[in-house]
């Protein structure tokens, strides 16, 4: 408080609207002392921030005291702690993961055995392996491949109960690997059956507002336009809907 007068035109109580107190130095040393008075273990240094130039007498701009310990200090007991009991108002259980440990199995198995599928179609292409192609549309995916994945192998390491299961949940298994079915790539999709090429609105539009997709095609569930499917040699092949600067398959 003693440097608050070389503040010009300092007018109020305190420095600052959100100071509660300020003490001079005199006040300081007495909080001091009885925080000394009872922790006797402590010594302390008194420092500060701010001293002026033109007028040291004031003291520091902001007063600091740092406590040391002394090092002959002996250790106090501590008091003894009082337990509170609490009462239990409501418990609420939090599901992580409600899904039955088949259900992970099942989505787990259908994730990398297509991930690495993909993976072994493009090192075909790219180093012409002989891969286990059952057909140009599938990929046999060994078992053991997709076991050997951190997140499978947690769940389920023997080969036979995860066939098994994968059999049972509607994946198509074959001795002993898991085969991942991908569409027919000699498929034109551009091509319209009524037009040639698809009729609609190129700024605003998609391409299944073509009517050919009226006609010709099965709409997902009741009108559902998300997905769509396309009818050629008596196959369905599902894709997502996108626009024609996107339309990629």
């Amino acid at each position: 408080r003693e440097y608050n007068v070389l503040f010009n035109n300092f007018d109020r109580q305190f420095r600052h609207p959100d100071h509660k107190f300020e003490w001079t130095r005199h006040e300081f040393k007495e909080w001091v002392d009885g925080i000394l008075t009872q922790y006797p273990e402590y010594r302390v240094e008194y420092r500060g921030v701010g001293y002026s130039d033109l007028q040291p007498n004031v003291g520091p701009c902001s007063q600091a005291a740092v406590f040391w310990r002394r090092q002959d200090a002996p250790y106090r007991e501590l008091p003894p702690t009082t337990c509170i009991e609490f009462e239990s108002i409501v418990k609420i259980v939090y599901p992580v993961d409600t899904r039955t440990r088949e259900d992970k199995i099942v989505q787990e198995v259908s994730y990398y055995s297509r991930s690495i599928a993909q993976m072994m179609r493009s090192e075909k292409e790219v180093l012409d392996l002989d891969v286990c192609y059952d057909s140009p549309t599938s990929v046999s995916v060994p078992v053991q491949d997709i076991i050997a994945q951190s997140s499978v192998n947690k769940l389920c390491s023997n080969a036979d109960e995860l066939l098994s299961i994968c059999a049972e949940n509607g994946i198509k298994v074959q001795g002993s690997t898991v085969v991942v079915e991908f569409e027919d790539p000699d498929i034109d999709y551009d091509h319209c059956e009524l037009f040639g090429t698809h009729e609609y609105d190129l700024q605003n539009g998609l391409v299944t507002d073509c009517p050919c997709f009226g006609e010709h095609n099965d709409i997902d569930g009741e009108g559902d336009p998300l997905l769509f499917a396309h009818r050629d040699n008596d196959l369905d092949h599902s894709s997502p809907l996108q626009e024609e600067d996107d339309w990629s398959w």
